[in-house]
């Protein structure tokens, strides 16, 4: 059981690289569902009853109007223009004081 959820555990770390964490959360809140069609396609547990498959089906629906609402809210912005060179203690850039240094030593 401690591997698997460990296992488990950094498997959602890991792609939260590559998902939005809203989709990742979805994806954990569909565990229990999931579980069940497995548990029964195993054949080691019955199909849960109505009031499960009542909440599952709530929580799915749930699920897919948060990532809906958040697909449309998405903002891009493009950070590029707030960067800036860093700077020597001087206060000139790197890149310049480095080309005066060769520009001397010519």
């Amino acid at each position: 059981v401690f591997s698997c959820n460990l296992l488990g555990t950094m498997g959602y770390i890991a792609v939260l690289k590559y998902f939005d964490s809203v989709v990742v959360a979805t994806i954990m809140l569909m565990e229990p569902a999931v579980a069940a069609f497995f548990g029964f396609w195993a054949g080691l547990d019955p199909l849960p009853g109505l009031r499960t498959w009542v909440g599952n089906a709530i929580v799915m629906v749930g699920s897919g109007i948060v990532i809906y609402s958040g697909s449309k809210k998405t903002e891009h912005i493009d950070a590029t223009k707030a960067l800036r060179p860093r700077s020597n203690p001087i206060g000139t850039s790197t890149l310049r004081h480095s080309i005066v240094a060769a520009e001397r030593v010519s």
